[in-house]
């Protein structure tokens, strides 16, 4: 059965998470009070890594990072984009 996970997010450095196999990352945004992101994620597939970071505007982007999303409102004014690596 598929299902929706919430995930919190770093702001800023390398984020490691233990996701399910195949998970789909769907939506990147703040709440309660830091990033988050939302992934659907089939509940009986193996786990596996997945490493993302969050790069602020005018940042380095990862070499060969997969774009994600964008974060708007970190601290009141920063801007984060999520890559995953």
């Amino acid at each position: 059965m598929k299902t929706i996970w919430k995930f919190a997010i770093k702001s800023g450095g390398l984020n490691i998470y233990m996701l399910p196999a195949g998970a789909k990352i769907i939506s990147v945004c703040l709440q309660e009070n830091g990033p988050q992101f939302w992934a659907e994620v089939e509940e009986k597939a193996p786990l596996t890594t997945r490493k993302l970071v969050a790069v602020p505007t005018g940042g380095d982007v990862p070499e060969n990072g997969a774009y994600l999303g964008t974060i708007h409102g970190i601290d009141g004014w920063m801007v984060f984009h999520l890559y995953e690596v």
